[in-house]
């Protein structure tokens, strides 16, 4: 070390531009680092979406779900399985571990399905889908117009997509709600009768009309011409005229000029138009009916330009459509990233500043404070840096790292620095003061920071969501504190050579007494030493009293984000018309309409079919609330959940808001054989969960009873029209779901030809009368098939092939634990029928496992932590004395946690796993002190006093310099990411205070304790141990003002 120190300083202008070098290239990096509000996630799980139009939940889990869902169960890597079997649709989801290659599991489910396709209803076509955090759309709109529907539609596509698609990191633009035009064919039955025409025959023919087919090759000596039969209908007019049959004249009616063979047009069975497709949803923007678009990013898109680039674009998109089109932002995740980043920074300068300011008070210097503070904006540039090299982002997780981390990135500066500026003041030369000061404590400086970094090493081993989550957080602090250690060791000696000014006479007259902090600390660290089992005594009363104020904690995962939006949905009995739907939400939007701090409001109601059956149903009415920026957004989402309750006819309402880890329930999974067992376990459990304290939305996923008419065939009787089961089955999904036969081209425009047979019903007796086309002609329904009015359920859930009901309730504490607490009680409580089970997961869930990864990171963090002090000490004692400090560490946080009222929540353990690092990283500075005196030939009890008094300064000064510049974030002044920062920072905060007390108190009692009766290491080391820490240079002679100052005042007893 001290050639190395000699060589940067003959090498001065070489460091200077290296680090000048590093500097602007950093800054040059900055602005390509993509930013985001969290982490990249790809999320482990992968959707099978299968839509079966018509069939109840009931089919759909037996011809469907049953079968894909038995073929996945027990597959590698498979953590569990979930699906949703609904009206018409299918949703399975299979769920692997955080790390799991997704793609390639995409590939194995692909594989199963096609091994039971065949056993399959005949054209269910099932789709895998997979999502990540860009699976979100940046920005979604809102489009209202006084054009009709159809044009509008043309106008979104030909306008809105291109010039959307065309922005710089947008991987699609999807539009949602728009009524397509399609050609709808209605068949009449009576004239299929009275022309002898089939359906099939119909459907062949569409099919036809559509066909493009290749015939060969003509070769005239010259020229080779393929040869093609174009079969593809182009407008509308021959697609009336098409021929589906010959007149057999048959069943002519007497009297009629029927002629054999005349063909048998499309619409003599038929009528043929170009109208807008149905609807089943209906989407309202500001009381206003509204199309959706949203626009995705790509994999390597900023959020935020894209999202400034979509808004700059709206006035001339508007302009372009015009019909007083108007583009309304429903959804923008820019501001929440902006607003954090800004925040974040903020209070980082803020605290940097409170940083260097406490510097500056301790060190009374402008010019040596100025020399420190350079490591916070070169550790700061060095891991963003790091982070465009690993390809991570700008979020608040990597952000609340580096804020956290200027902090500590000034610790090695400032006990370098301050060595320096102590042996200057002895009146050293700089060639030589500077290197030897560099080297006494360079051991010691190296051994802290990797201490704290081996704290962050088991970080990025843990799983799970916590572990995709905050690895960017440990890398990111990693990687500041490596740079802080390159350039206490590398860069501060330089320019304290070129900018400290050397002391003058006066100063080092000053300087050969102690200072007043010097001065202050001698007589408490006297008194633990001669006093040892009464410190020791004191210090585990606080611990014990610690542990027991722990149990009045609340223990919580992660926080919710704060942002100026929330949700509002209403579920009305099943099987409400959506008509009935609609009344309450008009109700609902009137309240928004005259609700003070409400921005922007859209309802959608209905089912989407390409939701898996998720997306609600015709009860239930979804509201996307934004609230304007300056109102308090929880204010208002109090008001208006409190008036929409007051609301007759409204249902169940539940409101929510965001959560940074996704959904924020508990939920209770109740699983059993058979039906009855899971209805009845279901109402007794959620009769239970209700009375539980701080909780709210207590749902369940297990449907009521929704109203199905039953048909059910006579098989006999329909052989006799030459009708199956299935045949029945087809038709009546044809009359009241219709088939997409083929899509053909329409003024260049594709379009689906939907065939639909009349006789839609709404009664049981007009379904009675329903004439079906047979192969004899028509037939009533009721001739062949008894049809009743029953109950069936709206959706069947399942856990891993089990029938399922999941209960799921929303914490309105912070306190997790405690709820999960009470919720355990209740369940004890519950008399569940025989073979049901009932578990509780969830959030819950998520923050058992979390603390039990953190729980095996803390632990190896203090494993790594011993083998970095016994290889620098190479000693086992010296490393234990100061672990046995580690746990006293925890006395402040506790503390802090219990006046501020906040939880030990998965950041605050974070906090805690920091403070591992930082205890250790003062005790080694104080240590590395003692044992320099020790080898000087001092006894225990000087070398303590002394070597106390001489760290007393740099330990207070970066203790406090760390708390103050978390302080900030301890506060919550940095906004929507506080939910990361607070409880870390108080954490630090509180075990920073009480650790460096202990530092300064603690660790020298138990030093004189077990090492007091050894000698001297200048003589031979005790054999108990390995090679004993020897400095590699000698401590100059203490003067006899300063040994007699340390002596033993009379009357002091030892024990």
């Amino acid at each position: 070390m001290l050639h190395l120190t000699k060589w940067n300083i003959v090498n001065r202008g070489l460091i200077a531009l290296a680090t000048v070098g590093i500097f602007l290239f950093g800054l040059f990096t900055i602005p390509f680092l993509k930013q985001e509000l969290l982490p990249s996630i790809q999320y482990p799980a992968v959707g099978i979406l299968t839509p079966y139009a018509g069939a109840s939940p009931s089919i759909i889990e037996q011809e469907i779900t049953k079968p894909i869902e038995q073929s996945l169960l027990g597959g590698q890597g498979v953590q569990k399985i979930t699906s949703y079997s609904s009206q018409g649709t299918s949703l399975i989801i299979v769920y692997y571990d955080f790390g799991t290659d997704i793609n390639a599991a995409s590939q194995q489910i692909a594989q199963q399905i096609t091994r039971v396709q065949a056993t399959l209803p005949t054209g269910v076509n099932p789709q895998t889908i997979t999502e990540s955090t860009s699976s979100i759309p940046v920005v979604q709109l809102s489009v209202t117009s006084a054009e009709d529907a159809a044009t509008l539609g043309a106008d979104l596509k030909t306008t809105v997509v291109p010039a959307l698609q065309g922005i710089s990191g947008v991987s699609s633009v999807q539009v949602t709600g728009l009524r397509n035009s399609i050609v709808s064919i209605q068949v009449d039955p009576q004239k299929l009768q009275e022309q002898g025409v089939q359906i099939a025959q119909i459907q062949a023919a569409l099919q036809g009309s559509n066909a493009l087919i290749p015939a060969g090759e003509i070769n005239d000596h010259q020229q080779t011409w393929a040869v093609r039969v174009d079969g593809n209908t182009t407008d509308l007019q021959s697609l009336q005229d098409l021929v589906i049959g010959q007149h057999t004249c048959a069943r002519a009616v007497p009297g009629s000029n029927c002629q054999p063979g005349t063909p048998i047009r499309l619409t003599d069975v038929a009528s043929v138009q170009q109208e807008l497709a149905p609807s089943s949803t209906l989407t309202r923007t500001n009381g206003e009916p509204s199309i959706g678009v949203a626009v995705f990013p790509g994999a390597n898109g900023n959020t935020v330009t894209i999202s400034a680039a979509v808004k700059d674009q709206l006035s001339s998109l508007e302009h372009k459509i015009g019909h007083h089109t108007s583009l309304t932002v429903i959804s923008d995740t820019a501001p929440p990233i902006t607003n954090s980043i800004e925040s974040l920074i903020r209070e980082g300068l803020l605290g940097a500043l409170f940083a260097i300011i406490v510097i500056l008070i301790f060190l009374l210097s402008i010019r040596s404070t100025l020399v420190t503070a350079i490591s916070i904006p070169l550790s700061v540039v060095v891991a963003l840096i790091g982070l465009k090299i690993e390809g991570y982002t700008l979020n608040i997780f990597t952000l609340a790292g580096l804020t956290i981390a200027i902090g500590r990135v000034i610790d090695d500066s400032i006990v370098v620095l301050e060595n320096i500026y102590r042996h200057l003041q002895m009146g050293e030369p700089r060639e030589e003061a500077i290197p030897i000061a560099v080297r006494e404590v360079g051991v010691a400086v190296i051994a802290s920071t990797l201490t704290t970094v081996a704290v962050f090493l088991p970080l990025g081993f843990t799983g799970g969501i916590i572990g995709v989550y905050f690895r960017p957080f440990a890398l990111v602090v990693t990687i500041a504190l490596l740079a802080s250690l390159v350039v206490a060791l590398f860069v501060i000696p330089v320019l304290a050579y070129w900018f400290l000014k050397v002391p003058t006479l006066q100063h080092e007259q000053k300087a050969s007494r102690p200072a007043l902090l010097e001065r202050l600390i001698v007589p408490p660290v006297r008194w633990t030493t001669n006093h040892r089992f009464i410190t020791v005594g004191i210090s585990v009363l606080l611990l014990l009293a610690t542990l027991f104020m722990t149990s009045r904690l609340g223990f919580g995962f992660i926080g919710n984000l704060e942002q100026n939006t929330f949700s509002l949905s209403i579920t009305l009995p099943v099987g409400s018309s959506i008509d009935r739907t609609n009344r309450s939400a008009m109700n609902i939007e009137q309240i928004l309409k005259t609700t003070s701090g409400v921005k922007t409001y859209q309802v959608t109601m209905g089912n989407d079919p390409n939701s898996g059956g998720l997306s609600g149903g015709n009860n239930i009415a979804s509201f996307t609330i934004i609230t304007d920026e300056h109102s308090d957004a929880k204010k208002v989402q109090d008001t208006v959940q409190s008036r929409v309750k007051a609301l007759p006819d409204v249902g169940l309402v539940q409101v929510s808001g965001s959560s940074s880890s996704g959904n924020s329930a508990i939920n209770i999974d109740i699983q059993a054989n058979n039906e009855a067992d899971l209805a009845t376990a279901n109402t007794a459990i959620l009769n239970a969960v209700s009375r539980t304290a701080n909780t709210t939305n207590v749902t369940s996923n297990l449907s009521a009873a929704t109203n199905l008419m039953d048909v059910k065939v006579n098989a006999q009787k329909a052989a006799g029209y030459g009708l199956s089961t299935i045949q029945v089955g087809q038709l009546l999904r044809q009359v009241y779901s219709g088939q997409t036969i083929t899509t053909i081209n329409l003024g260049g425009k594709p379009q689906d030809v939907d065939l639909q047979i009349n006789g839609k019903t709404d009664t049981i007796d007009d379904m009675q009368n329903l004439l079906l086309p047979s192969a004899i002609g028509s037939v009533k329904l009721g001739d062949i098939a008894d049809i009743a009015q029953t109950k069936g359920p709206s959706q069947i859930t399942h856990l891993n092939g089990t029938r399922t009901a999941t209960i799921s309730l929303t914490p309105t504490t912070n306190n997790t634990s405690a709820v999960t607490a009470d919720l355990q009680k209740e369940l004890k409580a519950v008399t569940l029928p025989s073979g049901v089970t009932a578990a509780i997961g969830g959030v819950a869930q998520q923050q058992s496992d979390a603390f039990a990864g953190l729980g095996l990171s803390l632990l190896a963090a203090i494993l790594l932590v011993f083998l970095v002090m016994v290889a620098t000490f190479r000693s086992i004692l010296y490393p234990l004395i100061l672990l046995v400090a580690i746990p006293f560490a925890s006395i402040g946080s506790v503390l802090l946690l219990l006046v501020t009222g906040s939880p030990l929540d998965v950041p605050a353990f974070i906090g805690l796993l920091m403070l591992v690092g930082i205890v250790v990283t003062n005790a080694i500075v104080l240590l590395d002190r003692i044992l320099h005196y020790r080898a000087a030939g001092m006894s225990a009890q000087e070398a303590v006093l002394e070597g106390t008094r001489h760290r007393v300064r740099p330990i207070l000064m970066t203790a406090i310099a760390t708390i103050c510049a978390l302080l900030p974030l301890a506060l919550g002044l940095s906004g929507s990411s506080g939910f990361i920062s607070s409880t870390l920072a108080l954490t630090v905060i509180g075990g920073l205070a009480t650790s460096t007390l202990l530092t300064l108190l603690l660790v020298p009692t138990l030093y004189v304790m077990f090492t007091g009766k050894k000698k001297a290491q200048t003589q031979n080391a005790s054999p108990s141990f390995a090679q004993p820490y020897a400095p590699s240079v000698a401590v100059p002679h203490i003067g006899h003002e300063v040994h007699a100052y340390i002596q033993p005042k009379s009357g002091d007893s030892t024990e």
